[in-house]
């Protein structure tokens, strides 16, 4: 039975599923319709769509556990599952998934925001957000807080209101707030919730990584749009080979939110599409990447787009 990983932020647990669906297994002759020209009738393709009742067997179980544990430390540094590669003033530097630290200098951000207001989306341990405090900026963090809180598929997310996790996705980040003694302000939401009459708008928006994980990405585009005053700058992952068909605009892969709590892998094209489609002007792309995941093989792609009001 093939293994598969639910992970968010550097939390995860390891689940035995059925094997994917498969391609069609069957096809009928096609044959023409009695007294018809031209018609050509075909049934369709038989598919073998797989079960998820052993994966929520699985997960319940692992849920059950989970909220049976204690909660994540006070203070555990070397414990905490890094997401982000993070530097303290002390000199340690955390064990991140994700070092971003050379990503820096292609990435787009303004040199200097000293006055402005910024808002970092899907911040994880911070490293962006505290990076945006470094060049000036008045920051405020916007992310979830549990398991309950990741948009899953709907079985996978009764699994976890019904047995909630002592996981708590902020701890990374306030252990880094503590120790390179930020100001960045914190709201625990989701981006769906992002309403300029609550939280106002600001001048430099960032969000990272959080269309892929999301169900509804176009609705995420335009929440983000409306608390956006200036600039966007969106960091997601794209699907290159989707370009090389040839297609244009429109192609993207639905893997359903069970793997890695990832809904979609659009082409590049595609992408792009979706931040002009959801009301952004000026929409560039700043640069592509692959970035080595610290514990997996796998190298997708990101694109780094910059988008104004």
């Amino acid at each position: 039975m093939p293994r598969r990983r639910l992970s968010y932020r550097g939390f995860g647990l390891t689940l035995e599923v059925p094997e994917g669906v498969r391609r069609a297994i069957r096809r009928v002759k096609p044959t023409r319709a009695a007294g018809t020209t031209g018609l050509v009738v075909e049934a369709p393709p038989a598919f073998a769509i797989q079960s998820r009742a052993r994966q929520r067997a699985s997960t319940r179980d692992f849920a059950a556990k989970a909220s049976a544990g204690e909660p994540n430390g006070a203070d555990a540094v070397s414990d905490h599952p890094w997401y982000h590669t993070i530097e303290f003033p002390d000199g340690y530097v955390t064990e991140g998934h994700y070092d971003h630290r050379v990503l820096v200098p292609r990435y787009g951000l303004p040199d200097d925001l000293r006055g402005k207001t910024a808002l970092d989306v899907g911040s994880g341990d911070g490293f962006w957000a505290f990076e945006l405090e470094r060049r000036g900026a008045q920051v405020t963090s916007l992310d979830i807080e549990t398991f309950a809180d990741v948009d899953l598929p709907p079985a996978l997310h009764a699994i976890f209101v019904e047995h909630p996790c002592n996981l708590f996705f902020r701890h990374g980040f306030e252990i880094a707030h503590r120790r390179l003694d930020s100001r960045v302000k914190t709201i625990n939401a989701t981006v769906y919730d992002l309403d300029p009459e609550v939280v106002g708008t600001f001048d430099f928006v960032h969000a990272g990584d959080i269309l892929l994980h999301l169900r509804d990405p176009a609705l995420a585009l335009q929440r983000l749009l409306a608390v956006t005053s200036g600039e966007c700058l969106i960091a997601d992952c794209f699907d290159p080979a989707l370009d090389a068909l040839g297609v244009g605009p429109g192609l993207t892969r639905y893997r359903g939110g069970w793997d890695d709590a990832t809904w979609w892998a659009p082409a590049l094209s595609t992408l792009v599409q979706m931040v002009v489609d959801a009301g952004f002007a000026d929409v560039q792309i700043v640069t592509t990447y692959s970035l080595a995941n610290r514990d997996s093989a796998q190298r997708p792609w990101r694109a780094v787009l910059r988008a104004r009001n």
